[in-house]
């Protein structure tokens, strides 16, 4: 009878064992699957377009250097067919439309408060055809890069250092130039007219002794 009263008494004991052990068990999982890992899907937390993300960002940051749909799909880490077609699902326009479209915003900006030439704005802005940024342009803003700069205030009233003080500090101040040096040097060899005057001459000097030698003689 003892030994099947103590029995009886285990038997709460180890069930309840067994339970906080589940509890504990459960509790792991939940931490294990709350934790992101390399390599797995995003979560809920996660934004679903966070890899296209990262390539607009790409197109903002870099639209000055040669960037195409390939190197912004390479940013998203997808093929270029479905990169283009994502891309134009999230943000309603296919990722040329919106490279060529951050370039032209930034060459308008140029125009309007640099003196820059329109093929170099075009360079600037990682275009290459001259042509082509005019056909862009004007098919975007109604008229040539030309035309479109004429429309405004001109750029030097938005300077904040007046041209005058800007062509006076960027002189050169160290001159080599062998002609300077030439110049420089007859200068400081020929003697001046005032020295000249206050000796007198040669011809006053040639008077001044033959008067000392006569009063000696």
């Amino acid at each position: 009878m003892a030994l099947s009263y103590r029995s009886a008494e285990r038997r709460p004991l180890a069930a309840a064992g067994r339970a906080v052990a589940k509890v504990g068990m459960v509790r792991d999982t939940a931490r294990v699957q709350s934790t992101p890992a390399l390599g797995v899907a995003p979560t809920a937390d996660t934004h679903p377009d966070r890899h296209l993300l990262r390539a607009r960002d790409l197109a903002d940051a870099r639209y000055s250097e040669p960037l195409d749909v390939a190197d912004l799909a390479g940013a998203a880490g997808l093929s270029r067919s479905r990169f283009s077609a994502e891309f134009r699902r999230a943000f309603g326009e296919s990722p040329h439309v919106y490279l060529l479209t951050r370039r032209l915003e930034r060459a308008a900006a140029l125009l309007r408060t640099t003196d820059y030439t329109v093929a170099d704005i075009c360079m600037a802005v990682g275009l290459s055809s001259v042509g082509s940024f005019t056909t862009s342009f004007r098919r975007m803003y109604g008229q040539t890069p030309t035309a479109y700069r004429a429309g405004g205030p001109p750029a030097s009233l938005l300077a904040r250092i007046p041209a005058c003080v800007v062509h006076a500090y960027s002189r050169p101040q160290n001159r080599t130039f062998r002609e300077d040096d030439r110049a420089a040097s007859s200068i400081a060899l020929t003697p001046s007219s005032n020295d000249a005057a206050q000796d007198g001459g040669p011809d006053d000097q040639d008077r001044q002794r033959a008067t000392v030698g006569a009063r000696s003689g």
